[in-house]
């Protein structure tokens, strides 16, 4: 495989298959998703499965970890910066 980003990623739940079946994804990708994960704060406790098809790398990762999050995990996110909004 390829020295990262040179494959789109996907984030799932549930060891749900990818569209190609496969479900591989290189250390380079995967360390640039950790080190997202590390600088946003708003995505603690995030949990999901991680892996890469053939495609154009992702460039907003802060998107993938939203996609990341259960549907409820995403209206508690709003709500958080909603209110973090007002109290600024």
């Amino acid at each position: 495989m390829a020295a990262g980003k040179n494959a789109t990623l996907l984030a799932s739940h549930d060891d749900k298959p990818t569209p190609t079946g496969l479900r591989t994804i290189v250390r380079a990708d995967v360390a640039r998703v950790m080190a997202e994960l590390v600088i946003q704060p708003l995505h603690n406790n995030l949990r999901f499965d991680l892996c890469s098809i053939e495609g154009p790398a992702n460039t907003d990762l802060v998107q993938l970890l939203n996609l990341a999050r259960w549907e409820w995990e995403r209206e508690e996110l709003i709500e958080t910066i909603t209110t973090t909004m007002r109290t600024s």
